[in-house]
């Protein structure tokens, strides 16, 4: 059995279900779609850990610019 090619999992059909029910944008899902292998649900899962880890990343910018213009002043 041949393996199924990127395009193939993330089809343009699949992207826009996946965007449409997310709201993500469609970079984010064909990604999620393409590290899941086409499946919707492992993609949604996909892209709540991605958000997660985005707010996270902000959370902690947020912090230390806080400290670097604590330490300026």
């Amino acid at each position: 059995m041949k393996q199924p090619r990127i395009y193939e999992e993330a089809d343009s059909k699949k992207v826009r279900k996946l965007n449409d029910k997310t709201g993500y944008g469609m970079l984010a899902c064909r990604r999620a779609l393409i590290a899941s292998r086409g499946d919707l649900d492992g993609a949604m899962k996909w892209l709540r850990e991605f958000e997660r880890e985005n707010l996270r990343d902000a959370s902690v910018r947020a912090v230390l610019e806080a400290q670097r213009k604590a330490k300026e002043e």
